[in-house]
């Protein structure tokens, strides 16, 4: 059983511990490979940290907060330390899918800003709904669904207000191990 959601985004926030994404529907985690990859397999031990990401308090907009996510990825695909990155929208096409920013002061006002700044909105059937600042019309969710094969994690326009399963992700602290699978048993 994974640890309650709410718990891993306070202590992210306060204590900068790691969190992963996990999408609710399929499963599959957020890591940063080029753009933004839904992986269905298990979280694979490696030292790149791309599935890991901080969260940090950006401020307040209209009685909601405000997030930024930091990719811990810490390495280039050359193998060159690299600076921060956030994940973004992209500013001049928020369809146009997940780009890593260096960080943006969000007090700048600037669209590169706004764009990584997310409203993380609590679900009714669980998980959060992660809605960009810049136009938060738009969730995270993907596209190219197909089972068992990476997804793209980008913005996807919501319709009337309604969240789609496809946008709800799950906040978890990462593991070390698996969990064994405990037998509930029938009643």
């Amino acid at each position: 059983m994974e640890p309650n959601s709410l718990d891993a985004v306070v202590s992210s926030v306060r204590d900068k511990d790691p969190v992963v994404l996990v999408h609710y529907l399929t499963g599959g985690y957020a890591k940063r490979a080029g753009d933004l990859q839904v992986v269905p397999d298990k979280v694979a031990k490696s030292s790149d940290m791309s599935h890991r990401f901080r969260m940090e308090l950006e401020g307040n907009h209209e009685g909601n907060n405000l997030y930024s996510f930091e990719n811990l990825k810490q390495i280039d695909d050359k193998g060159r330390l690299e600076e921060k990155r956030f994940m973004s929208a992209n500013p001049r096409d928020i369809s146009d899918g997940i780009i890593w920013e260096k960080k943006e002061a969000l007090t700048k006002g600037s669209d590169e800003a706004k764009a990584q700044a997310w409203y993380v909105i609590p679900q009714d059937c669980g998980g959060y709904a992660l809605l960009n600042y810049l136009d938060p019309t738009y969730l995270l969710g993907m596209i190219n669904k197909t089972p068992n094969l990476a997804a793209c994690g980008r913005p996807n326009e919501s319709v009337f207000g309604v969240t789609p399963l496809i946008g709800i992700w799950v906040i978890v602290k990462p593991r070390d191990k698996e969990c064994i699978h405990q037998h509930t048993p029938e009643v």
